[in-house]
Formats: structure tokens, sequence, C-alpha cells
């Protein structure tokens, strides 16, 4: 008799269905600012004025710098990363390399100015 040799089957990635982490952060960002605009509006009409510290500034605060963070750490990641992939730029719907995007961005911004 003659021996298989075994073959090995590739395997899809545990995390290739899974929410990248910084759709996560961005959703619960959202979510927080979302929940506590409407309980500041509640908190107005039902108690009055508050201070700047009060709990649904502070869901809006969380929801704000949460998604602000994220949305930094992915930037900097996407540009600073060693990988030279070419990233899709959604305005123009070609590929380009990071730095290349960050430049265009920024004299977009300049020349508003």
């Amino acid at each position: 008799m003659e021996s298989i040799a075994p073959v090995a089957i590739p395997r899809p990635r545990a995390e290739s269905a899974a929410m990248p982490w910084y759709l996560m952060t961005m959703l619960l960002g959202s979510t927080g600012i979302a929940v506590g605009i409407l309980w500041d509006l509640s908190w107005h009409l039902s108690i009055g004025r508050d201070t700047f510290w009060s709990p649904p500034h502070v869901a809006v605060y969380f929801g704000g710098v949460l998604a602000g963070l994220s949305c930094g750490a992915l930037a900097l990641r996407t540009t600073f990363a060693r990988r030279r992939q070419p990233v899709r730029h959604a305005s123009r719907m070609t590929t380009a390399p990071p730095a290349q995007i960050a430049r265009s961005r920024i004299g977009n911004r300049a020349a508003i100015l």
C-alpha cells in the first residue's frame, strides 16, 4: 500500500470576518456622542442649566475623544507604516502611496486658506 502525503488545506483567517478595531471604536464613539447629546437635551429640559462636567457632557466628550484618537491612530499607522501598499484615494478613485495622499490633502487645505 502506498501512503498518501498529507495536504495542507488553507484555512481562512478567523479575524477576516471580525469587524476592524477602528470601526468598533468609531461606532462606540459615535454612539457615545449621540446618547450624550440626547441625554443633554433632556437634562436641560428637566433640570435646567448645568456645569461643564455634567454626566451628559462627559458622554459627549468621551465619544469625541475616542473617535478622534482612533482616527488619529489609524491615520498615523497608515501613513508611517513600513508597508508600501497603495491606498485607495476616495475622492479621485485612484491608488497612491499614503504620503502622497497626505501631501495632496494638506495642499488642498492650504489652497483654500
